[in-house]
């Protein structure tokens, strides 16, 4: 495999199917954690922390799963 074949729209769209598969449940795991926190545990700055860290995750999430479908138009898939 030559190096033009590693940046391939197929590999490059092979390369953000994993990434979104490896980051949606990392996503999903952090949304359980801050909806299933005990009321009063915790102070707000720990709360607030964890939600800015899963709305930057679903940032990127969402950035990925844009580049995937224009991949996937681009490719006719």
């Amino acid at each position: 495999m030559s190096d033009d074949d590693d940046f391939s729209p197929e590999n490059q769209l092979k390369r953000l199917e994993q990434e979104i598969a490896d980051l949606e449940p990392s996503v999903d795991e952090a949304r359980r954690r801050v909806g299933n926190r005990d009321e009063g545990t915790g102070d707000q700055e720990d709360y607030a922390a964890a939600m800015t860290e899963i709305n930057e995750q679903e940032a990127v999430l969402d950035t990925l799963r844009e580049r995937r479908d224009a991949l996937r138009e681009k490719l006719g898939r």
